[in-house]
């Protein structure tokens, strides 16, 4: 940091900062004038307007004032003092400089107390000072930003051999869209940090543990913005892991960790914390909670094989006492029967004391919905035996919550849900649920149970009703469902699940083709058997990662069916980065429903027929209306689809970005024609806003191959990811 102070006192006290280029450059300084400003605040007298911003951008100034105003509450301030207006401009302008406006000019326009006015002209550097003393009764900043600077050439010198131009390129300054452009990305001083970064890191990864990188010049072009860097990076030596051996030999009771796997790889940032941490996890299952481990680097030979530096770790123990564990403790968890906690945690007394099984207890009890925090700590803190005392936040046994959302079919829809936490003190919740729209009205009414069976298997039992207004009938629902859940199946790395579903199916005022012989009302029992995983990054925003599930229900008169069918799910979805703003989305799912023994259909009801269509399906249609139709144009409920979504979406700015999708639907009324599909086509543009609830969506699909009556596009507005 370059030193340039200047420091001058003030009658009423108080630092003024006169600050270099160099030093606006970092997050650090803003971090600091924003405590500087905090301290300016004075708590008497009358308030003072809050300092305006103008220029920035409509959104920056909106947002430069409520960082001000959070800072310096206008209720709160009898005046601001000439400190404050210079950091307050201070703090604007790091801020510009760090959105890629390095020169910017923030005029203060000044009204003081005595009601003169008064400009002052702050550049970038801060190099002009106010008068003192001074009392301001209102400011307004107003910002000439100037010319925003953009990366221009970059040149790279001194890369291992094996990384080319364009590798080393894209980690200083990652490809900005689809279309890989590297000149135009928004240059600042952070952003530069960052990329030396990623050029280290990128480098240790691969073994060159003592990789540096720095820029050596850096020209700036003041009318067009174009910043050229040069950056020279020392990548040094590559090396890999060779023996690890101990100083001394461990306590009796501790088994030296395997560490086949690791030996000859190469060094990495988290290499010595792996080692660290295997015979810390030895020490701790043998009972010593207060093993400490200090690695030391011996360098060997140059290997021949791989051409790296060996380096070989010689680890030094102290394993301190052995200790056992005393007796459990809870405090804070009165109004919880202590056996639900017993089953949960599973520590016995006077066994070796190991801090993991401990802490996997802890993480048991927090998946109680009754709490909303779970912490352990030792009686004593040292010594044997130690007795774990787990401290519990209690959740409140009740909560209510207003429900809220937007789809294009069903309009708005609102409702409420009521949650018990705590039922009956054995952590059980139940959940009351209700919500209504233009077209639909639902009700749920779910008791759970968690392990119910050992500690990965849960149990519900759920009372539900649906009357919903869809585009061919009127579909009425109720009915109860027993269900058991269990997290990670071992063999498929999933959950999976198991439910008897007994039901009422309506249909009214149906228009479809087949309304002559569907059934209007249906007992259906079923059994419902299902699995999933879910490996997305972000299950509202999903970036990088994929999920899948399938299901089977099977609805047979042996457990209290009327009607006979064999309904089956199924999809996968994923989601890949391109560049560090843009990314590619797929989906594809299929169902087919069957009435083995029945090849009329007449025991299956409208209901559990397939209707594609809407804003989570194929988005040329709207809800629903994406069904097949028989010989006189009416729609019929199809018996098998297979739909795929396919998306690339560009951020526009960190919350809106561009999406780009095509959708395909196949699909049939009757299984004897398959494999011959139906085919429906939709290409659109959608526009999306992101939330912490999910996206807000904006699209619209055009049908690439409607039929006579199908529409020709359409627009949909909603909440949440689509697949």
């Amino acid at each position: 940091m370059a030193s340039d102070a200047k420091l001058r006192a003030e009658g009423g006290g108080g630092v003024a900062m006169r600050v270099s280029f160099d030093y606006l450059r970092g997050r650090a300084a803003r971090n600091l004038v924003m405590m500087l400003l905090a301290i300016f605040v004075v708590s008497r007298g009358a308030a003072v307007e809050p300092i305006d911003v103008d220029g920035a951008g409509w959104w920056r100034d909106r947002t430069l004032q409520r960082s001000l105003a959070a800072l310096l509450p206008s209720e709160e301030i009898e005046y601001y003092d000439a400190n404050a207006v210079e950091d307050a401009a201070f703090f604007v302008i790091s801020t510009l400089v760090e959105d890629g406006y390095l020169r910017p000019v923030v005029a203060a326009e000044i009204r003081r107390s005595d009601g003169s006015e008064h400009r002052h002209e702050f550049d970038h550097e801060l190099t002009n000072l106010l008068s003192r003393p001074l009392r301001v009764a209102r400011l307004r900043l107003v910002v000439d930003r100037g010319v925003r600077y953009r990366f221009g050439a970059l040149t790279i010198e001194g890369m291992p051999i094996e990384w080319t131009d364009r590798d080393a390129s894209d980690l200083m300054v990652p490809r900005a869209g689809i279309m890989e452009r590297k000149i135009g990305a928004v240059y600042s001083p952070s952003a530069v940090r960052q990329g030396l970064g990623r050029v280290e890191y990128a480098l240790r990864r691969r073994g060159h543990a003592e990789a540096r990188a720095r820029v050596t010049r850096e020209h700036f072009d003041h009318v067009s913005g174009a910043v050229e860097l040069a950056i020279d990076v020392v990548p040094g030596e590559r090396w890999s892991l060779g023996e690890i051996e101990f100083d001394a030999p461990l306590a009796g009771g501790i088994e030296s960790p395997a560490w086949h796997d690791i030996e000859g790889q190469l060094w990495t940032d988290g290499i010595e914390q792996d080692v660290a941490e295997r015979i810390r996890r030895a020490g701790y299952r043998a009972g010593y909670p207060d093993i400490r481990i200090n690695l030391e680097r011996k360098f060997a030979e140059l290997s021949a094989t791989s051409g790296s530096r060996v380096v070989n770790l010689v680890a030094q123990v102290v394993e301190g006492p052995a200790v056992t564990l005393g007796s459990v403790e809870y405090a804070g968890a009165e109004y919880m029967h202590q056996r639900v906690l017993d089953r949960r945690v599973r520590l016995k007394a006077n066994t070796p004391l190991n801090p993991i099984e401990v802490e996997n207890a802890r993480r048991r009890l927090e998946r109680l919905r009754a709490f909303s925090r779970v912490r352990v700590d030792y009686d004593p803190v040292d010594g044997t035996p130690r007795s774990p005392v787990f401290e519990f936040q209690r959740r409140p046994p009740w909560e209510s919550s207003l429900l809220l959302g937007y789809g294009s079919f069903e309009a708005v829809r609102a409702g409420f849900q009521v949650r018990g936490n705590n039922v009956l003190g054995r952590a059980h919740d139940l959940r009351l649920e209700a919500i209504g729209s233009v077209k639909s009205l639902s009700g749920e009414l779910v008791y759970s149970v968690p392990d119910v069976f050992g500690e990965l298997i849960d149990g519900n039992v759920r009372l539900f009703g649906l009357d919903r207004d869809e585009f061919t009938f009127q579909r009425q629902e109720y009915g109860g469902a027993l269900a058991l859940s269990r997290r990670n199946l071992p063999w498929v790395k999933s959950e999976g699940s198991v439910s008897y579903t007994y039901e009422e199916l309506l249909n009214r005022e149906s228009i479809l083709g087949t309304q002559n012989f569907d059934l209007e009302q249906a007992t259906a029992a079923s059994i419902t058997l299902g699995l999933s995983r879910d490996e997305r990054d972000n299950p509202l925003l999903p970036r990088d990662g994929y999920r899948w599930y399938a299901q089977a229900e099977l609805a047979a008169a042996p457990w209290g069916s009327e009607v006979d069918f064999q309904r089956f799910e199924a999809g996968v979805s994923w989601h890949l980065p391109l560049t560090d703003d843009s990314w590619i989305h797929m989906g594809i799912s299929h169902g087919t429903v069957l009435t083995l023994g029945e090849p009329n259909d007449l025991d299956l009801p409208v209901n559990k027929r397939f209707f594609p269509g809407g804003e989570n399906s194929l988005r040329g249609f709207q809800a629903n209306e994406a069904v097949p139709r028989d010989a006189n144009g009416q729609p019929v409920g199809a018996k098998s689809f297979t739909l795929l979504n396919l998306e690339i979406e560009q951020a526009l700015s960190s919350r809106v970005s561009a999406v780009l999708f095509f959708d395909a639907l196949g699909m049939t009324a009757q299984i004897s024609a398959l494999p011959a599909l139906e085919g429906f086509y939709s290409l659109g543009l959608g526009v999306r806003y992101q939330t912490i609830i999910g996206p807000v969506r904006l699209e619209y699909g055009h049908n690439l191959n409607p039929r006579s009556g199908d529409p020709d596009g359409t627009l949909h507005f909603s909440l949440g990811y689509p697949f």
